[in-house]
């Protein structure tokens, strides 16, 4: 291993991270009532405000063409947006974003 394999596991740790918070959030906001207007599947006539705010209840009632499309909507941003410049520390993905 070395210096290469090390700042991988950094970069997959601030990653995975994110992601954790992300997902922390997500709940707690669903728990607080916030929901989006519409439907989730029209297929199944279920509304976003049908899904429950526990992880167990967001887990077995979202379809599954619902998980791709949030698996797919994160690898793309994780390929095309925020992706990791070896010229830059461990972590920074912001550097083409016109964020100040």
């Amino acid at each position: 291993r070395g210096p290469g394999v090390y700042r991988r596991y950094q970069e997959n740790e601030i990653k995975h991270g994110r992601l954790a918070m992300a997902a922390t959030l997500g709940v707690i906001v669903t728990e607080a009532g916030i929901r989006l207007p519409g439907y989730l599947s029209l297929d199944q006539d279920l509304k976003f405000a049908d899904v429950p705010g526990d992880l167990g209840g967001a887990y077995s009632s979202v379809p599954l063409a619902g998980w791709v499309q949030i698996v797919a909507f994160i690898a793309a941003l994780d390929i095309a947006v925020f992706r990791q410049d070896p010229e830059y520390a461990p972590g920074d993905v912001v550097q083409d974003l016109p964020i100040d």
